[in-house]
Formats: C-alpha cells, structure tokens, sequence
C-alpha cells in the first residue's frame, strides 16, 4: 500500500477464479487449474473507501504480478513486477502509472545476479530495492534501469522489508536465518542507512519485537514497524511500542500525510492512528 498525492490509498493483489470461466478474466495457470487477475484499487479512504481498479485486462503488463506500491517524490506510483528474475538478465521490471494505466521498464540484472522484493524511493528521487541471493542485500535502481548493490558487512541477506524516511535515511527490516535449534548468531531487527553507515535497532531500543515483517516511513521523519503482536513507531528520537489484539503482520502498509498507519488485512485495510485501530473491508470481485 502506498499513500499518494490527493491523499489517494494505493493497494495490490491478486484475486482467483475457476479455471473455465473465461468471463473471470485473467490467466489460466496450469500448475493450480485456476484462473489469477493481479488487481491495482486507488480511493480516498479518509472517511470512506471508495476505490477505482485496474486489472491486468486493462494493463497487460501486470499479469506478472505486482509487488507493494511505492509513490516517488514526484507523485508517480511505482512498483516491482513479480518476476523475481536471475542472473541471465531476465528479471523484474520497475512498474510506473502513467496516469492512463501501468506501464513496464525491464530491469537490467546482468550484473547483480540478485533478486528483487520491495521498493522505496529517497527525498532525492532514488530507487532502493531489497535484493536476495548469494549477492544480496540493499540495491539502487540506476536511471538507466540497471542494478547496484549497496556493500555493508552489517547487512544480511533477508532483507523483508524496506523505506525511505524524510530525514534521507534508508530503513530495512531484517530476519537473519536461524539454525534447527531455534538461535541465530545475529539478531533479527531494522537497520538505517544514512548514505555511508548502519546503524541497527532491536528491543533494546525500543522496539516491541526485533521480528519485524514490515517498515515503513511516515511524515517528519517518522517510522513504522509491523510485528505479529502489534507495531512500533520511530519519532526520530527514540521507538514506541502499541500492543493489539489483531495485527497485520507481512502485508503492505503506508502511512498517510496525518501520520496514520494504514496496512492490507485479507479481508480489507487496517487503520492504526497510535490509539485505534480500524478495519476498513473491501467487497470481494
């Protein structure tokens, strides 16, 4: 989810139907005998969801699927297509609204050998992009549309999230992989980036879990981060901890101009303003 100019909400997903029925729409995977329509629904949610969606019938070039949508500082909504992509150079593309509808840049990775998740764009318009693999780690989308990883021994290779916040830093959740014992040599948590340094953060800073399935950047520096048990919220100072009985943990999530969280539920979006949360439901297709 993203928040984007008019204080426009911008969520994605896909929705699954029965494989003969053509009328559905979308494409027939032959692994599952399904049809799948990937789906992109913008609306103004501030005082009732009333949503717009594309489909992949109406813009081909989301068949692939779409990952979490970002807004750059122009206004534009930006996204990853699913295709992880590999080393061959055939890969991802960075997915732009054009205003008539979604449009697809190849990603060039011929020379990162990574995969790509998650998309986040810095105060100077800089594409960030969390990357998997044996090369892994934090990646900057080029204006030519190639692929440079950012060095830092810090830095594992899961990374499961990643934001930009207003003060320039860039901002990565983290889960270190654990042995069959259940330890991890390095613990699980969010790391900010400020251009040349890592700077990691855990519960001992403030944090309600270092399992953190999702960050992400709000107004005036401020940062969130999604756990199962609840969230937390960076001020620019210091992290405050909310406890809730029903947390969205690893969906897309934004942050709207008056500092509330909002996040994809299955069923619809939670609003979280640091005292209620909310369920906003969305009528299935």
């Amino acid at each position: 989810a993203a928040a984007g100019p008019g204080d426009r909400l911008w969520v994605s997903g896909s929705t699954f139907g029965p494989g003969d029925d053509e009328e559905f729409g979308g494409v027939f995977d032959e692994w599952t005998g399904t049809r799948y329509l990937t789906w992109v629904a913008s609306g103004d949610c501030r005082r009732q969801c009333s949503w717009t969606v594309r489909t992949a019938d109406d813009d081909p070039d989301l068949t692939a699927g779409i990952s979490e949508i970002t807004v750059a500082p122009d206004g534009t909504p930006h996204a990853l297509s699913h295709d992880p992509g590999d080393s061959s150079g055939d890969g991802p593309s960075l997915l732009v609204y054009d205003g008539p509808g979604w449009r697809a840049r190849p990603i060039d990775m011929t020379r990162s050998g990574a995969r790509l998740h998650s998309l986040a764009f810095d105060t100077a318009g800089t594409a960030w992009a969390a990357a998997s693999g044996p090369s892994g780690g934090l990646a900057e989308i080029t204006a030519d549309d190639t692929i440079v990883l950012v060095p830092g021994e810090v830095l594992p290779r899961d990374i499961r999230s990643i934001t930009a916040s207003a003060d320039g830093g860039t901002w990565v959740a983290v889960r270190r992989p654990r042995d069959h014992f259940g330890s991890s040599d390095d613990a699980s948590g969010i790391l900010r980036f400020d251009g040349e340094t890592w700077t990691a953060h855990t519960v001992a800073d403030g944090l309600l879990s270092d399992e953190a399935a999702t960050v992400v950047a709000g107004p005036n520096a401020t940062v969130w981060a999604i756990h199962d048990a609840g969230y937390s919220r960076w001020d620019g100072d210091r992290w405050r901890a909310y406890v809730t009985d029903d947390s969205v943990s690893g969906g897309e999530a934004t942050v709207g101009p008056d500092g509330t969280l909002w996040a994809v539920a299955p069923i619809g979006v939670v609003s979280f303003d640091g005292d209620v949360q909310v369920l906003h439901e969305t009528a299935s297709r």
